[in-house]
Formats: structure tokens, sequence, C-alpha cells
């Protein structure tokens, strides 16, 4: 499970990461090519609108997606820099209250959300300077159980 799991993710990744932006910005004349520049960096750590749409509504497409043998992610948004993931949990309700699970599904998602194997990866992180948010909640109701908020920040304390 934990390998078609991976192949989805990197299909899904290099499907919407793959290509480049074909087009070139044609140099500033009137002057202002060391403004251009500086902005410019700061782009390539980002990804632009488009491409996050993109890969967000490819995503919603395929929910709800099983991510684990009891949770499946059933829904997710975006907007003002943060990105809310939703899940549903089944099993005994008691396992999922506890502290541990909950520290060690927070590690786990730091693991992942802090790796930088992936460079587009990277950049879909630092587009969302306020972070992400996965909701946890049992199957039927409609009380989180926990979640988990990661920023940007949380990778420089690795």
């Amino acid at each position: 499970m934990k390998i078609l799991k991976m192949v989805a993710l990197l299909s899904l990744s290099m499907m919407l990461f793959g290509c480049g932006n074909s087009k070139q910005a044609e140099p500033n004349k009137a002057g202002s090519e060391a403004v251009q520049s500086d902005a410019s960096k700061s782009d390539n750590n980002k990804l632009d609108d488009d491409t996050i749409q993109s890969y967000f509504s490819e995503l919603k497409r395929q929910l709800p997606m099983r991510v684990s043998s009891t949770t499946q992610l059933v829904d997710l948004t975006i907007g003002n820099n943060v990105v809310d993931y939703k899940y549903v949990v089944t099993g005994n309700k008691k396992n999922f209250s506890s502290s541990n699970v909950q520290k060690m599904t927070s590690d786990n998602l730091k693991n992942k959300y802090c790796e930088n194997r992936d460079p587009d990866l990277v950049k879909l992180r630092n587009s969302f300077p306020d972070g992400i948010n996965h909701h946890y909640y049992f199957k039927d109701e409609d009380k989180e159980l926990f979640s988990v908020h990661l920023v940007p920040s949380d990778c420089d304390a690795k």
C-alpha cells in the first residue's frame, strides 16, 4: 500500500511540476534590472498561483483518498497563505485521543513537510508562509479529535 501511495504521489508531482515555464521574461530596458533580479530570486522559491491551483484541483478530484488503514483524506482547502487538510479516522476512538498518537502523527507530518529532497515540494511549502493544518475527525462526528499546524519555520528547528 505504501508503494502505491508513493507511486501516486510521484506521478502526481511529476505530472504537475514536470513542465517548466517555457516563456522567458524579457529583460526590462528601463534600468530596474537589479530589482527584477531580486524579485526573480524570491519567486524561484515559490510556485505560481496557476500551478498551485492545478496541483490542488487535481488532488481534490482524487478525494476521498486513503492515507492509512484507519485514515482517509476527505477534503482540502487553500486560502490566505494556508492549506487545510481534513481527515476522517475509523477504529477505536480512544486510540486516536491519546497524546502518543497525536505526537507520533505530528512528528511524522513534520518529517514529511520538512523534507528537502524534491525542490518542487520545497517550493510548494514556501508558497504557503502561514503553513498547513491537518485536522483529524472521527468518522460520523463533527468534533475535531486533534489538529497539527506546521509552518516553514518548523523546518529550521530540525
